[in-house]
């Protein structure tokens, strides 16, 4: 026998007595699979143990339950059982599944109709298909609705006619695709959340989870691995119930159950493989595999993919960026400054919601390479002229600037910073386009040093290019991070390598130029020293 997954989570609130089947819906659940011919697995008993917990008055303990569990650990089938359990069995009027596509959402509802379909018990409150003779009998005779192109499952009577609403409609099992729109339905007694990673604002959750409000006993079951920095709702959710369980808080009505990996652990630690791969040894996901794949992933470029899909660890990104983690890292250098009496070059951007700004810079260092450095960063743009204009009559300073004047959110800076008697050279067009397949290019030729600042870190890890006809240009919406530190050191890079530009005294010939800038998180909001946030 092999390693076995870990059954319980790394984390999750603790039960407030001891479950049992008198005190936990859960063991009718696993009852339930089996008369369905379903042994599931050790981890998935105890999520529904845990997940269906009663209250003293028999309510659900929880309203909300989130598994977060690494990808390819059976959470699909504990949302069919789950599902066809409360349609079936306890009780409901509908049943909502819902993910980031019709099809994803259309694949839970396929494996349960077809669960449903072919149970003797089952398949008798199911409608007849009018139009299946002559046809593959792939449902037993079973008809599944279609409407506007989204398939269903309403049975043609209630195995629990007292739980129906008050119109008496026949159970149901729908689609919804998680958008602002997709969700807005009647009230549900369950909803089924695939992917709560990808939730990236409030707009999905806010539309499906008010509809279980006015259900008895309704739940929202929430089902993800690990997320990254754009993970709004599903960060939200876990950073709450930690403070919960932390706290001790007893009241609170939503559960997180988290198999995942500490965060520290190695990618090659086997106790990690097993804490975030609950049904490992039982499935066809072995301790073998799953350390083949971690040896590939770090050989390779996907570390970061890895750590979050195998083994549930948040990552500030997850999808690689256009420049490789890895050789961006190898150019870091913490001693990085510019050679005497070279010039500097500054770029600026703002994000694409203006909620900030960088400055940047490039200048050559003694040995050829570029020294790459985000010189200034903080909310909003309007401090920009005022922060360039108090360095105007300082030796280093160029007194021009390059920014995107078109098509970005620095077309609202530029004039400003015009206005303060800061030349503005516009970076666009085939210039742009050029310089962005430069810098990339410069960087993996290793041509340049930067001294591994979080703020362009974070930035570079998450940035992706995309083409706007024949001009490639940074993606600002796609890009998981916010694009525009990188933008910065890009147009600085631009300002510095572009052809007939003029040479500017030294920054650091001066001697109120701060040399060693470390990020420490501080406003440094002075006419002294550099702006760091």
């Amino acid at each position: 026998m092999g390693a076995k997954g870990k059954t319980e989570p790394r984390f999750f609130p603790p039960p407030l007595r001891e479950l049992t089947s008198e005190t936990s819906a859960g063991f009718e659940v696993i009852e339930f699979a089996k008369l369905l011919g379903i042994e599931l697995y050790p981890f998935q008993k105890w999520a529904l143990i845990h997940g269906l917990e009663l209250l003293e008055d028999g309510s659900f303990r929880w309203r909300v339950v989130v598994i977060e569990v690494a990808r390819q650990n059976g959470k699909t089938m504990l949302m069919v059982v789950l599902g066809l359990w409360r349609i079936f069995q306890y009780g409901a009027s509908r049943v909502l599944s819902a993910a980031q596509s019709l099809s994803d959402a259309e694949d839970t509802l396929n494996e349960a109709f077809l669960i449903a379909a072919w149970n003797p018990v089952l398949r008798t409150f199911l409608p007849d298909n009018p139009r299946s003779e002559g046809e593959d009998d792939k449902f037993n005779g079973a008809w599944r609705p279609r409407a506007n192109g989204k398939a269903s499952m309403k049975l043609a009577s209630a195995p629990v006619p007292e739980i129906l609403d008050v119109a008496k409609t026949m159970p149901i099992w729908s689609l919804a695709v998680t958008s602002r729109k997709g969700g807005r339905s009647k009230s549900v007694d369950l909803a089924l959340l695939d992917e709560l990673r990808e939730h990236l604002d409030w707009e999905a959750w806010n539309a499906i989870v008010p509809t279980s409000r006015n259900r008895p006993q309704s739940q929202v079951w929430g089902f993800s691995n690990a997320g990254d920095q754009s993970s709004v709702v599903l960060r939200s959710l876990r950073e709450s119930a930690i403070r919960q369980i932390d706290d001790g808080n007893t009241t609170s009505k939503t559960a997180f159950f988290s198999w995942s990996a500490d965060p520290e652990a190695s990618i090659l630690d086997p106790e990690a493989h097993a804490q975030a791969n609950p049904s490992m040894g039982y499935s066809n996901i072995t301790a073998e595999s799953i350390m083949a794949e971690a040896e590939d992933a770090l050989s390779g470029d996907n570390e970061a993919g890895f750590r979050a899909e195998a083994l549930c660890q948040w990552q500030q990104v997850i999808t690689p960026g256009k420049i490789p983690t890895k050789i961006w890292e190898s150019l870091t250098d913490p001693e990085s400054h510019r050679a005497t009496d070279a010039p500097v070059h500054i770029g600026i951007d703002v994000a694409s919601d203006g909620r900030f700004s960088h400055i940047a810079i490039a200048s050559q260092r003694e040995d050829g390479l570029w020294h790459i450095e985000i010189i200034a960063s903080r909310a909003g743009f309007k401090w920009v002229p005022e922060w360039l204009g108090r360095r105007k009559a300082e030796a280093w300073f160029p007194g021009k600037v390059g920014m995107q004047i078109k098509g970005s959110a620095s077309a609202s800076l530029a004039p400003l910073v015009e206005e303060a008697g800061i030349e503005v050279i516009p970076w666009q067009g085939t210039s742009m386009s050029a310089s962005v397949l430069g810098f990339i290019d410069e960087i993996r030729n290793r041509g340049l040093r930067h001294r591994s600042q979080p703020i362009l870190n974070v930035s570079i890890e998450g940035a992706i290019d995309r083409r706007l006809g024949d001009i490639s240009i940074w993606d600002r919406v796609k890009s998981a991070t916010d694009v525009s530190p990188t933008v910065a050191a890009n147009i600085a890079w631009w300002m510095a390598t572009r052809p007939d530009d003029d040479q500017f005294v030294s920054a650091y010939a001066d001697e109120g130029y701060d040399t060693a800038i470390d990020y420490d998180g501080d406003d440094y909001d002075d006419d002294d020293y550099l702006l760091i946030v």
